[in-house]
């Protein structure tokens, strides 16, 4: 298990983007404005690993290639990417850039190493704060700025083609609003399309499963967080009502009050199921070769000491060579999830150096 904890410090402490880490970077945005969404445990830092390890490969190594190929759009959807900081709260502090910010950072790099361009056509950061989004873009601006790529990537703050970082204010729970993303998403849509998406609403009453079935019908591969166990308990406590629970897992009314009535366990269950079931049972538009539904669905455990987690990762099996090798390296990339996060806050030592070895490896 070294590997896993060395790819983790690779990413954040020792990987140099524009001469700075990742948690660098993080820090030098935060001298600038310290406003950062607050976290008090550890899971954080293991669902940005996910996602960095997973764009940087085989994302972005084997997409950035076949968009030379098949003129494909390259789209990172974020449906709440808040303002681009974290600041994980635990025995003691860490600033880490936000899933948008790293997929930003993640192209650069890429684009460096390889020498081609790496970045995505278009990268689509939601949040329905205000003063959220408004920080977001200025972030954006300065850290492209920094980078020296701010004539490359243009910035906007409204549905455009003809700007790259796209910070949208709007409620993904709004139907209407989702009807004018997917709107926009057509209007870029000409040869290829496929859309990294990644989803970490702050609760689950925060998510749709409307908003997700209209989504899933784009090409392209998810990345999805579940907060089953704070459902579990808004459910028994009634602080959802029947109402509530159909619009969050798109059932009818009978159905949605059966659940008052069940265990833990199931409920738990039922969840996770829920999305599953509907991941994999979305057909995907205007695909000419592999499977026309994300028939492989992978379910990760992230446990902090408050609550258990499940990272959902979910695609398909294509016409194409890669996607055993896919498909290995993101199973690969559960099992090191799954074992960083039960070393909790011995992870934030190791970043700030403060601890040197991880007693469980």
């Amino acid at each position: 298990m070294d590997s896993c904890l060395d790819r983790f410090i690779k990413n954040f402490k020792k990987i140099k983007i524009g001469k700075k880490t990742i948690l660098d970077w993080s820090y030098h945005l935060a001298t600038k404005d310290s406003k950062a969404f607050e976290v008090q445990h550890t899971g954080t830092l293991f669902k940005l690993d996910l996602l960095y390890s997973y764009l940087d490969f085989p994302y972005l190594h084997i997409m950035s290639r076949q968009r030379q190929k098949y003129n494909t759009k390259l789209i990172f959807l974020d449906l709440y990417s808040g303002n681009g900081l974290n600041k994980i709260k635990s025995e003691s502090s860490l600033f880490l850039c936000g899933s948008s910010l790293l997929a930003l950072l993640c192209s650069h790099n890429q684009t460096i190493k390889k020498q081609y361009p790496c970045y995505f056509d278009y990268t689509v950061m939601i949040d329905n704060d205000k003063d959220s989004i408004t920080t977001l873009y200025d972030r954006c601006d300065a850290l492209t700025k920094d980078l020296k790529i701010s004539n490359k990537l243009k910035l906007s703050n409204k549905f455009e083609t003809d700007a790259q970082l796209l910070t949208i204010r709007g409620d993904v729970i709004n139907q209407d609003f989702i009807s004018q993303l997917c709107l926009w998403l057509d209007s870029i849509w000409q040869d290829k399309i496929h859309i990294m998406m990644f989803v970490d609403p702050g609760s689950p009453g925060r998510l749709s499963m409307q908003t997700l079935t209209n989504l899933l019908t784009y090409p392209g591969d998810l990345i999805i967080l579940l907060h089953q166990e704070l459902f579990v308990e808004m459910v028994l406590k009634k602080r959802y009502n029947t109402d509530t629970i159909q619009r969050m897992l798109g059932m009818n009314k009978t159905d949605a009050e059966s659940l008052f009535n069940k265990s833990k366990a199931e409920l738990s269950r039922l969840y996770v199921k829920r999305f599953v079931d509907t991941i994999q049972g979305v057909k995907i538009d205007r695909l000419s070769s592999g499977s026309n539904y994300r028939n492989v669905v992978s379910s990760i455990k992230i446990r902090t000491d408050k609550q258990t987690y499940t990272l959902l990762f979910a695609t398909r099996t294509t016409g194409g060579k890669h996607h055993e090798t896919w498909q290995k390296i993101f199973s690969d990339y559960n099992t090191c999830i799954e074992k960083l996060s039960d070393a909790g806050k011995t992870m934030i030592g190791v970043l700030k150096g403060s601890q040197q070895r991880v007693d469980m490896y």
